[in-house]
Order: structure tokens, then sequence, then C-alpha cells
């Protein structure tokens, strides 16, 4: 019996780490809806799940936008707003996939300048002078 455990193990050594596969059974996006203006950037966090509920640490998800022009995703779940509008963004994990809505916003345009001060002494227009 020792012996075949030792074949065993030294087959595993040969060829290196074994990574455990877990069937995914969720994904989970979070925040699920979500506001960025156009310029800016936001974090959206995948969370995969197995069928009992568990969280699969460290399962890697690929992440898309359904329109780049509008918000754009990095590999990291990084999003940022490109334009005015509305797009969602998946994180996909063994043929399963959460999504989140980004609604795209412009920012207010910059308030105008303050009035200058009125001149005084200038003008005596309206005072009987």
């Amino acid at each position: 019996m020792a012996l075949l455990l030792g074949i065993a193990v030294t087959e595993t050594a040969c060829r290196g780490p074994v990574t455990p596969t877990f069937n995914v059974a969720k994904v989970a996006v979070s925040p699920g809806s979500a506001t960025v203006r156009v310029g800016t950037q936001m974090v959206l966090r995948a969370v995969v799940y197995d069928a009992a509920g568990h969280a699969l640490d460290a399962q890697p998800v690929a992440w898309t936008s359904q329109n780049a022009s509008v918000a754009s995703v990095s590999g990291d779940g990084v999003v940022t707003g490109e334009t005015r509008g509305q797009t969602l963004i998946a994180a996909a994990a063994q043929g399963q996939s959460g999504i989140a809505q980004i609604d795209v916003t412009v920012p207010p345009p910059p308030p105008p300048p303050p009035n200058p001060p009125p001149k005084h002494g200038h003008s005596h227009e309206g005072d009987g002078s």
C-alpha cells in the first residue's frame, strides 16, 4: 500500500502543482448597478460560487463590456466611463456569468465665474447729480 502511495506522490510531483478544479455554479458581481462619470473609474468585484454556495477563492474571471464605447473594463474589473450611456459589464467563469449595469453620466458644467464687483465713484447716473 505504501508503495502505491509513493508512486502517486512521485507522479504528482513530476507533473508540478495540481490546481483543484471546481464546478462554478454562480458568479456574483458587486455592485450590481452603479453610476460612473465620463473619465472616471470604479472597481467591480466578482465572487465565484460552487453548487453548495461556497465562494471559490482565486477563481479567475474574464471581464467584458457589452458596449466598450460607453464603459470599458480591465481584466481586474476596473470600469472606466467613456461616453454617456448605459451598458452591462459581465464577469464570467466556466460558462457562468454575473452582470452589473453601469450608467455613465457627464459631469455638470463648471459654475460660471462670479460677477465682478460694481465700480463705485465713476458714475453718477440716477443719483441726481
